[in-house]
């Protein structure tokens, strides 16, 4: 059975897509800046919750330098993995979010889905995390992982065929402060 079959939200989504603003490629060195930025703006407008004393100057701290964080996207981007990908969705302006993908043995893995908080709810999101699960294939199961307290994101990869897995991670942000992760899995047929 292939992706398409398997999961129609993927067609529906693509097929949406002719009639958009957007337009998707395969990132390089020269994204780095912009990835950064969305990035880095989607960490303050998610990941600060009262309920788990997650506030905005811990999501700053464990950011980090915003220059050294675009240095280090730059570093990778240069570095091609023919296993790992970052997709770039743009507007006919500028890039307004991206997706990492890397297919692995025996699972794929979905690392990063971010879009620039002003293009939320546009349709953007779905364009290229449809995009990347075309291109990772239907071969092997597809794993991601998402903050639990971020109910629309779950949601979300729940209508791409994802759910939750397990018990889940810890990520450490510093401080004693954790953040407590959901692993989200798809499976695919062999």
């Amino acid at each position: 059975m292939s992706e398409r079959q398997k999961f129609p939200i993927v067609d529906r989504v693509l097929e949406r897509k002719e009639n958009q603003q957007y337009s998707i490629r395969e990132a390089t060195a020269e994204d780095a800046d912009r990835i950064a930025d969305i990035q880095y703006e989607s960490w303050l407008e998610t990941y600060p919750d009262p309920e788990i004393g997650i506030t905005v100057e811990d999501v700053k701290r464990k950011q980090g330098d915003i220059a050294v964080k675009r240095r280090k996207w730059k570093k990778s981007l240069e570095q091609k993995e023919e296993n790992r990908k970052t997709f770039v969705i743009r507007n006919e302006n500028q890039i307004v979010g991206f997706c990492v993908a890397s297919k692995g043995d025996h699972q794929n893995e979905i690392h990063a889905l971010y879009l620039d908080p002003k293009e939320k709810g546009k349709g953007a999101g779905a364009e290229v995390f449809a995009y990347a699960l075309v291109w990772l294939g239907d071969k092997e199961p597809a794993k991601l992982s998402v903050a639990e307290h971020n109910k629309k994101a779950i949601q979300f990869y729940e209508r791409f065929g994802f759910h939750q897995e397990g018990a889940g991670h810890i990520y450490e942000m510093g401080e004693g402060k954790q953040m407590p992760l959901i692993d989200m899995i798809r499976q695919n047929e062999k």
